[in-house]
């Protein structure tokens, strides 16, 4: 392995992307946040067709990608959402 595949012990070729709708974030920005925090963006983009923002990030949520395939893409999955607000949702990544 190479230094830009292992970071500290951190498998870094754990590679995913998805994308969070404008309305998410106007709705429920605390959860965006938090689903956010819990990976590394490697690159965001509009896509206004879609009216959302597509992402590529690096996370322990996903799957290893070898090198010159393709990264999965994966839906962002909140969890308990119409609970108790003080409540922090669960959030999943699921491929598509």
């Amino acid at each position: 392995m190479t230094d830009i595949d292992e970071l500290n012990g951190y498998d870094a070729r754990r590679y995913g992307r998805f994308r969070i709708s404008r309305h998410l974030f106007e709705t429920a920005f605390h959860h965006v946040e938090l689903a956010l925090s819990r990976c590394t963006v490697v690159k965001a983009e509009a896509n206004f067709t879609e009216d959302c923002i597509d992402y590529l990030a690096i996370g322990a949520a996903f799957l290893p990608v070898e090198r010159g395939m393709l990264c999965p893409e994966y839906d962002l999955v909140f969890h308990n959402l119409e609970a108790d607000p003080r409540v922090t949702p669960r959030i999943t990544w699921e491929l598509e």
